[in-house]
């Protein structure tokens, strides 16, 4: 057992009742999104020194997802994708309507940095932009679209109950035409009793709304919940052009997939709805499937895939620069640039770390480097990143795990047949 779960045991172990223990390591990576109180040192078995113990305490309200990056730095060799997203941007302003964009990318290469780049020259005064983002571990069904509805209506960790409904009911009554019959009607109660449903809102004060849910088959409460999203977005969209960013759909669950599928298709052409789906390229998740059904079944919305590569290496060198904000001697950057092969992510970890460990100090202008420039370490972040991708791979192929074994004994770059023959007689 390694070092890591070794001091997750004892973490777990030690906590108290709902209590949540986590480390320094773990603290750094995640503390603009959380409030704790800590360090406190603890001397734990099997642990020669005193570790550093923070307690989680809660979940901060608003998060600044810039926190995510340890630099400001510029983007680099992504002018050709701003475009493509302007042209997309412009479409629904100028009146033509639904739009369909995908960016596809390996993890590191940039696409939440490029949507966010997007959006800073965009700005707010044009367009509503809503998230929603799927994860890889606990994930909610449905998740995404109601990540989407908590912005749409203003909801916060501390509203009440209550204060969600009003905030239901006042959207509903302002989409339906507040004074109109349909605002009083069936309509706004059927809509305000499915989407509460959805959003898990508590019933026991609310019988008449309870009763709607009730008389519903499970499909088909299902079908008008979707129809009530459908309403709510296009009502949104109508009077402002809206934008939903979904992020990481690789993790997506397959109820918010087909609610996509859904909406994309009920949504009329005419309304300025701009979908933007990112995802990484692995074709055996489910989103490439809502992809391609979106792209076969409506051919009349502009649907784009934007593929997002390694970065070239001149724009590797500037993005470089600019995080160090100075210029390294030319062996240590051909290192750095070897190591991480194009991948922003990586880069910025490696300079991170590199900052951290005093081997590089910024003094004036100029890059000291602080050490006999040997070799780069992987750091933790990284290799974290690394082992992730390794422990998506299907090890239930006894075969999986020696071609990654022969694959990592060759190097950076191999073949197909090379790797076949190996396998073979190895």
């Amino acid at each position: 057992m390694g070092d890591t779960v070794n001091l997750a045991a004892r973490l777990m172990s030690e906590a108290g009742d709902k209590e949540i223990w986590i480390s320094h390591q773990v603290w750094e990576r995640i503390h603009a999104g959380f409030k704790a109180e800590g360090p406190t040192h603890i001397k734990f078995d099997g642990i020669d020194e005193e570790i550093p113990v923070w307690r989680l305490k809660s979940a901060r309200e608003w998060v600044d997802r810039s926190w995510q990056r340890d630099f400001d730095s510029i983007t680099v060799g992504r002018e050709t994708e701003l475009e493509k997203l302007g042209e997309h941007l412009e479409a629904i302003l100028s009146g033509v309507g639904k739009q369909m964009v995908a960016i596809i990318g390996e993890i590191g290469v940039g696409k939440t940095r490029l949507v966010e780049e997007w959006r800073e020259r965009t700005g707010v005064s044009k367009v509503i932009w809503l998230t929603g983002r799927a994860y890889a571990y606990g994930q909610t069904t449905y998740g995404l679209f109601i990540e989407i509805l908590h912005q749409l209506l203003g909801f916060t960790d501390q509203d009440t109950d209550g204060a969600r409904w009003r905030k239901l009911s006042n959207q509903l009554k302002h989409i339906l035409q507040e004074g109109s019959e349909s605002s009083q009607g069936d309509e706004y109660l059927n809509h305000q009793a499915y989407l509460g449903q959805f959003l898990s809102l508590d019933f026991s004060k609310r019988e008449e709304l309870e009763t709607r849910v009730e008389k519903l088959s499970g499909e088909n409460l299902r079908l008008q919940t979707h129809w009530a999203i459908c309403d709510l977005l296009t009502h949104t969209a109508r009077e402002k052009p809206l934008v939903l960013i979904l992020e990481d759909l690789h993790w997506a669950d397959v109820a918010s997939l087909d609610l996509l599928e859904f909406v994309s298709e009920q949504v009329a052409n005419d309304v300025p709805l701009l979908f933007c789906l990112i995802y990484r390229p692995q074709k055996e998740r489910p989103v490439w499937t809502t992809w391609n059904n979106i792209k076969r079944t409506y051919p009349d919305v502009d649907c784009s895939a934007i593929e997002i590569k390694e970065l070239e290496r001149s724009d590797g060198a500037k993005l470089l620069f600019d995080l160090l904000k100075c210029q390294l001697p030319e062996r240590l950057q051909t290192l750095i640039l070897d190591a991480t092969d194009g991948n922003p992510l990586y880069l910025e970890e490696i300079v991170h770390d590199l900052l951290e460990r005093d081997i590089i100090r910024q003094t004036d202008g100029e890059c000291l480097v602080m050490w006999e420039t040997g070799g780069i370490d992987v750091p933790d972040t990284l290799a974290q990143v690394i082992q992730s991708r390794i422990d998506e791979l299907e090890f239930s192929n006894p075969g999986a795990l020696q071609v990654l074994w022969l694959a990592s004994v060759i190097g950076d770059e191999s073949t197909q047949e090379l790797l076949s023959h190996l396998y073979t007689t190895v």
